[in-house]
């Protein structure tokens, strides 16, 4: 009987020790079980950090962006500024007054028709760009066109007396009024040579009209002589 007592207490401690076993390795189990469970719950704070740290990064780099990549908002106002400098050059260039050309047709050579006369070389640029701008009447550029081309063809010697020019509207009955009222105007200017026994004139005449539609200003039947 102690035998079977001994035999049975046996078994019963091993069965003991085996429970003991299988105890030990649940624990074992629960263990890592919690402990994955506690990595997984700290983990969203870990990537709520994270977000944080990228937004802190993005802020940074906000921060502190590339001069050149500030500078450009900069470079697009002056080329915007410089467009508006040529857009207002554009707009003054097209609200100069246009120039007028000056022709001449000659009274003893009517077949070289009318030819182009340069106000430089006439030394009247300035003077056109005054009339072109209105301030200078229709009149007074018909005297100062005659002087200037009687000054261009008379040789200046001793003893001679030069005259002004002189301008005076054409008559009707010279073809002038109606549309040319105040736009056509017979001019003249004269000198004289009147010294011991000599005596001569050199005068320059023509007929100056004024065609603001065509922007040209006509010397028709031009002449220079000298007699005496």
């Amino acid at each position: 009987e102690d035998d079977e007592i001994q035999g049975t207490d046996s078994k019963d401690f091993y069965a003991d020790d085996d429970d003991i076993d299988q105890l030990d390795s649940l624990d074992l189990i629960l263990d890592a079980t919690n402990t994955n469970d506690s990595s997984l719950a700290q983990n969203p704070i870990k990537e709520e950090e994270d977000e944080d740290f990228s937004e802190d990064e993005s802020f940074s780099e906000d921060d502190h962006e590339d001069p050149a990549m500030e500078e450009t908002p900069i470079m697009e106002e002056e080329s915007v500024v410089e467009d508006n400098d040529d857009d207002n050059m554009d707009k003054e260039e097209e609200e100069a007054p246009v120039r007028y050309t000056i022709l001449k047709s000659e009274k003893y050579h009517p077949e070289y028709g009318f030819e182009e006369i340069y106000p430089d070389d006439l030394y009247l640029a300035e003077t056109m760009e005054a009339y072109e701008e209105g301030e200078i009447s229709n009149e007074e550029i018909a005297v100062l066109i005659i002087e200037a081309l009687f000054e261009r063809d008379f040789e200046q010697g001793e003893h001679w007396e030069v005259d002004p020019g002189t301008a005076r509207e054409l008559e009707e009955d010279e073809g002038g009024g109606g549309e040319l009222d105040g736009r056509a105007f017979v001019v003249k200017r004269q000198a004289r040579l009147d010294w011991n026994d000599l005596y001569s004139v050199a005068a320059a005449k023509g007929t100056i009209i004024m065609w603001p539609e065509k922007y040209q200003i006509r010397v028709e039947n031009y002449s220079y002589f000298v007699a005496g």
